[in-house]
Order: structure tokens, then sequence, then C-alpha cells
């Protein structure tokens, strides 16, 4: 039985909000019936995050990796991940200023085209996970795509996926797995993650491009 490390963002777990998707539903889940797998899953996590813990899992010693990962990286932000920590520190005066920022998040989300992980160190921590496992077979999903709502909650938010994808096809070639042609009814109220169904259509999509 294949071996296989699954490295990805809040997007390959449960959830209770907006929707409920239970554990059983997840596409790893489903995928567990076929291999030996371990999952690394870090909610709110960057792929930079999850270069942070290849030396660890790489002990698992798998087959096949499968990495779930940009969203997070590639989505215009208020503020940077550094002033978020700043003012979270900063008591009461701190709270206020956050109130603030989310109040007027759509116009700072468009002047100030923040980026947790700009393209270029997007691209390098890409390469880092690859040349982690120079011998194994690496696959990434492509990231889900945007729609109206979603482009009007987040300004700039479907360019920087098609970007973002780009990305991930260029790295990735024939081991880029499109999840692009998703039903919306896949995908979860706040436009990012999946229900029962989106994770069973990124199931099906991984077994016919793998197993």
């Amino acid at each position: 039985m294949k071996k296989v490390l699954i490295l990805t963002d809040s997007l390959a777990l449960p959830r209770e909000k907006p929707e409920y998707c239970g554990h059983e539903n997840t596409w790893p889940q489903l995928l567990n019936k076929h291999c030996q797998l371990h999952q690394v899953s870090l909610g709110g996590g960057t792929v930079q995050d999850l270069v942070r813990q290849l030396e660890y899992h790489k002990l698992f010693n798998p087959d096949i990796i499968i990495i779930q990962s940009g969203i997070v990286d590639c989505a215009p932000r208020a503020l940077s991940l550094l002033e978020l920590k700043l003012l979270q520190k900063i008591p009461f005066f701190g709270k206020r200023i956050l109130k603030l920022v989310q109040k007027n998040s759509y116009y700072l989300r468009k002047k100030r085209k923040v980026y947790y992980t700009k393209a270029i160190l997007y691209q390098n921590s890409l390469n880092k996970i690859k040349s982690f496992f120079p011998e194994e077979d690496v696959y990434a999903l492509s990231i889900l795509p945007s729609n109206v709502n979603y482009e009007l909650k987040v300004p700039g938010i479907t360019k920087q996926i098609s970007l973002y994808n780009e990305i991930l096809k260029l790295k990735f070639k024939g081991n880029l797995i499109n999840v692009q042609s998703i039903p919306s009814e896949g995908i979860m109220s706040d436009y990012i993650h999946l229900n029962a169904l989106g994770h069973s259509f990124v199931y099906e999509s991984i077994m016919k491009a793998i197993f």
C-alpha cells in the first residue's frame, strides 16, 4: 500500500462554520481507504509554515506527497502578519485599531495589496518542498476558483488566484491536479472552504490523477 503525505492548510480539515462538514467527509479521510496516510494540515497556515514542518514529516518516508496550499498565501490582506501580531499585543488600543481595520477591510485590501506570501517566495517554497522529496512523486492541487461574490468581499482575489495557479502549473506541470471545475455548490458560503460535496470532488480528482 502506498504511503501518502498530505500537506495542506485548513481546506483539508473538517469544519463547523460557516457550514458543517464532518471529519469522515474530508478528502484525506476518503483517500485513507486506498493508502497509508499521514496528514499535516495547518489551519491558517501558509506554504512557508508547511516548509518549516518538512524535516519532521519526511521521516514518514512517503511514496507520494499531495500539497493543497495557496489561498492563505495569495489573498489580499488589510494587514501584514507582523502588523497583525503587533496590534494583537497592544492592550486596549490594539483591539480598537483592529476593529477599525475590520470595518474598513475592503478598502484596505484594495489599496494596500498586502499578501502573506509574495509570488516569488511562494515559488521558492514550492521548490523547497520538491527538493525535500527528490525521489518521491509530488503533486499539488490548484487553488479553488473565485467568483463574483468572493471578489466583492476580497477585491483582487480573482487575479491573485489566477497568478498563483499559474505558478503551480509551472512548478508541477503534469503533477498539477486541477480542481478549477469544482461545482460552486461544493464550496461553503465563505467562498473558501469545502463542504462534503467539494471534498468528494477533490477526492475523485486525486483518484483519477494518482491511483
